[in-house]
């Protein structure tokens, strides 16, 4: 009799453990999904600020650089071209380049930016008048490269 009652009070011990490793398994679960949204509203609101940035140069074309009040945080996979500033400036999708010297972005040949991994970095945008007749108005986008003032 004595040998079922301990094995009634190990038996237990082990409910116990499992119990407690299913409780710690779901906070985990919360936590990473707590992060996971956080950082997506984060990328979120870097590619809204990165759109507002390049809206204030459009609107300012005189060779004034806008600079992110902070560094704004790109996931792998985002990207911008030249054709979703169209969409969102109103100005043809040739008049926008892009540039970066940062690991973990891709610019092909000035008309897109497609990052390869996380990125956190100030963005620099400025627009300018140019006496090309299909672009009368022309824009660099810049991810943590400094752009100088003045036209070019």
């Amino acid at each position: 009799m004595k040998f079922l009652i301990e094995n009634k009070g190990q038996a237990g011990a082990v409910f116990q453990l499992m119990v407690d490793a299913i409780i710690s398994l779901a906070i985990l679960a919360i936590i990473v999904y707590t992060l996971t949204y956080f950082n997506g509203l984060r990328g979120q609101i870097s590619k809204q600020q990165m759109y507002e940035i390049t809206g204030y140069a459009v609107n300012s074309p005189t060779g004034k650089v806008f600079v992110s009040d902070k560094d704004l945080f790109f996931s792998n996979g985002d990207g911008f071209t030249a054709k979703t500033m169209e969409s969102a400036t109103s100005k043809p999708a040739e008049c926008f380049t892009f540039e970066s010297n940062l690991a973990g972005t891709d610019v092909g040949a000035g008309s897109y930016l497609k990052f390869t991994s996380a990125v956190e970095a100030k963005i620099y945008a400025k627009c300018w008048l140019a006496a090309d007749p299909t672009c009368i108005q022309k824009c660099r986008i810049s991810v943590g490269k400094p752009l100088p003032e003045g036209e070019n």
